[in-house]
């Protein structure tokens, strides 16, 4: 894994950090199932790969650009990773 690519997925804890914050429910759950995936990739692998992550999770934007902020929530698939994990 590159040095940008741990970066990138530095920035992505951090945002599935304040999505968990988050004063709506659903957004808040939504950001706890992804670090849960999260959790399940890197002990698995030492590392996340993008594509991996990708294909577990879909991303929304709130807001408006430049301000906008991605809200993750589980793919079908995250999902059956999730079921299957428990």
């Amino acid at each position: 894994m590159t040095h940008l690519n741990k970066i990138i997925m530095g920035k992505l804890l951090n945002e599935l950090k304040r999505q968990i914050k988050h004063s709506d429910i659903e957004i808040k759950k939504n950001g706890e199932l992804c670090l849960e995936l999260y959790n399940i990739l890197e002990t698995n692998t030492g590392h996340i790969w993008e594509t991996d992550w990708r294909t577990l999770v879909n991303v929304e934007f709130e807001g408006i650009y430049p301000n906008n902020k991605a809200i993750y929530y589980p793919s079908w698939l995250g999902k059956i990773v999730l079921n299957n994990n428990k």
